[in-house]
Formats: structure tokens, sequence, C-alpha cells
């Protein structure tokens, strides 16, 4: 309910926020724990009310006071996500140098100082797998228990994909946020870069095939991931961006 409120806040007092969807089971299937679950973090349980204690794999230490804790699914994948508060004093950079950022989709990244990132195409090595399991998915009666067992091995590589991704992004952000101050970078507005490349009935669109294998590309480099991440890191740091 408390999302459910905040989404309506959005929507009154946004005017590019849309009104609130319901959610079809088996798109972004989570649930919140406000109150009530328990933490016994060194041997790695969890409490969780209704199911009882859970055993989880930990990524990392939980700094501060456990605040609510999200449950969500993921390809075939449950994660459990712990929200905690911390109190920290105003942190200061310890370096007061800036540099510029290009995104690109052949370099990843250009910096100012003449160095580059190379990009991640995490999407790249799985692509012709994926296209030979959407044709098989298409040749499945939909809704059929062969066609939902095609769409949990499609989404299981997707999720795949997407924690690559991740996990090279936080190694990239990490690095940058740690070394420079200041950071400058375009706001990448990545929905207009990556409009249908077939366009309208009015305004068809020109050279599609290289128009999708483009959006493909940027999609595939994660720049708004990437923009996210360097904003939190460089707060928690004193940094800018």
């Amino acid at each position: 309910m408390k999302d459910l409120g905040q989404a309506v806040k959005r929507f009154r007092e946004s005017e590019t926020v849309g009104f609130p969807k319901f959610k079809r089971r088996g798109r972004d299937d989570s649930f919140r724990y406000p109150q009530g679950f328990k933490l016994d973090e060194g041997n790695s349980y969890i409490y969780l009310p209704k199911i009882g204690w859970v055993r989880y794999k930990k990524s990392r230490d939980i700094q501060g006071t456990p605040k609510n804790v999200t449950v969500s699914l993921e390809a075939d994948h449950w994660y459990v996500s712990i929200l905690a508060e911390i109190e920290i004093p105003d942190p200061v950079h310890p370096s007061q140098e800036a540099v510029g950022l290009d995104a690109g989709v052949v370099r990843l990244l250009t910096l100012s100082d003449g160095s580059f990132i190379a990009p991640i195409d995490a999407l790249r090595k799985y692509e012709e797998k994926v296209a030979s399991l959407q044709q098989e998915l298409s040749r499945k009666e939909k809704g059929s228990s062969n066609y939902k067992k095609v769409q949990a091995r499609i989404a299981k590589i997707y999720d795949k994909v997407v924690n690559t991704r991740k996990d090279y992004l936080h190694k990239v952000t990490t690095e940058i946020s740690r070394k420079f101050g200041i950071v400058v970078i375009e706001n990448l507005l990545v929905r207009n870069m990556t409009r249908s490349a077939k366009g309208t009935v009015e305004e068809p669109g020109h050279n599609v095939k290289a128009k999708s294998g483009l959006n493909k590309a940027i999609l595939d480099q994660g720049w708004y991931e990437l923009r996210r991440q360097l904003a939190y890191k460089l707060d928690w740091l004193g940094g800018k961006l």
C-alpha cells in the first residue's frame, strides 16, 4: 500500500509520470516486509513472517539498522533486498580532480583525459541462443507448459545478461567515483535515442536494420544504469555529478 500511495503521489505531482497500473502475475513479482522479519546475519538466515527461517547467500555485510525487506523473483531465482538506515557525516571527497565522460557504443566511455573504457556487450554472446529459443517459443502453444518452460529459459539468459552488465558497471563506476571528485556527463535520454526504428505510418523509418542494431547496442551498454550508479556513489563519497 505504501508503494501504491507513493506511485499515486508521483502521478499527481508530475506531468510525465502515468497513473499506476496493476501488475500482472509473472512480471516484477515481489513483496515487502516493513516489519516482523528477523536476521541471523552470522549464519546467513532471515526470518520472513508466514514463511519462517530461510537461508540466503550474502552478497555484502549489512551496515546500519534494517528497516524493511523486499523479496523478488527474477527468472527462476529468489532475491532478498534489505534496506538499512545508517547515520553518516557529510563526506568530503579526497580528490578535487574533474573529468568529462562521453558515452558511446564502440567505447562505453571516453574520458576527457584521453583514456577510454571498453564496452561490455553483455547480450551479444547470447544473441544466437536467444534467437533460437524465441523461434522455438513461436512454435509452442501459447500458455502451454512447454511454452512456459521455453519462456523460463529465455528469462534465465536475460537474468544472466543483466547481472553481468550490472557487475561490470559497478566496477567501472566505483573506479571513476573514487578517482574523480567532479564528474561531468551529458544527460542521456535513452528513451528518445532508442525510439522505434520502424517509425510510424505518417513518418516511416529509414535504415531500419541499422537503427535497430544501434538501439540494441545502446540498450546493451546500460547508460541509464551507469549514470544512476555514478550519481549515488559520488554522493556517498562527497563528489558531484
